[in-house]
This record gives structure tokens, sequence and C-alpha cells, in this order.
């Protein structure tokens, strides 16, 4: 998103100034070119990582912290964590489409 674009560039952006931007401008999407950029970073998850991979329709309805904050709670029962991430979006206006994997590493 444009959003993310301009926190690569300016990481130190205040939450005002995320405000301001427009959060429905799409920079990056699959499907609406041959091909796209993706952005990769390498890591080597470890016995107890936790990844939760969503889409604007989450993380443009909780913040960061929440989303850890629920992730933690729910005791590594990543059903129950991806269950109460929806319903925490929902319940803070929940416009978009929501989709949330939560993948826990065991091994």
């Amino acid at each position: 998103s444009l959003v993310n674009d301009y926190l690569l560039v300016m990481p130190d952006m205040t939450e005002e100034q995320r405000e301001e931007l427009p959060k429905n401008v799409i920079t990056r999407a699959l499907g609406m070119q041959d091909s796209v950029a993706v952005d990769m970073v390498p890591d080597e998850p470890k016995p107890g990582d936790v990844y939760v991979l969503c889409s604007d329709g989450l993380s443009g309805m909780i913040t960061d912290e929440a989303i850890a904050k629920i992730v933690g709670d729910a005791n590594d029962d990543v059903e129950k964590a991806a269950r109460e991430l929806i319903q925490s979006a929902n319940q803070n206006g929940g416009d978009d489409n929501i989709t949330v994997a939560v993948i826990r590493f065991t091994e």
C-alpha cells in the first residue's frame, strides 16, 4: 500500500502522519500486472515463533500491538488467535475483507 511504501522510506513517521495518507491506495497487487515486486526478508524461525500473515482488512483495523496481544493471549492456539483477530477487526469497523493466517513453528 501507499502507507507501507511511505513507511519504508520514512520509518519514523508519526501515527498522525500515517492517518493523513489515503489507506485505500494499493501500489502492488497480484493479478494486476504480469509480474509484481515482492518484498522478502530472510528469516529462520525457531520453535515457538508465531507468524501472522494478514490482509489490510485486519492490519487497517487493529494496531500491531493489539495483534501481538491477541496472539500472545491465545496461548499457542492459532485457530483461536485467528478467530479473535477477525472478531476484533470487525468490532473496530471491519469495512474490508479480512484474511489472516496464524502460523506457529514447533520444530
